[in-house]
């Protein structure tokens, strides 16, 4: 029986970005780059 645990922390900086595309419901050929930018090191600078 294999345990599968998930944390909520990412793999590198693709799984957020990936994530937050998710998050906001954003087409993925339709990135604001500048907005998920700024997620991107808000999210960082809160480790």
């Amino acid at each position: 029986m294999a345990l599968t645990v998930e944390l909520p922390v990412f793999d590198g900086p693709l799984d957020l970005l990936l994530h937050l595309i998710d998050k906001n419901k954003i087409n993925i050929f339709d990135i604001p780059i500048v907005e998920i930018t700024e997620q991107y090191l808000a999210y960082q600078s809160s480790w």
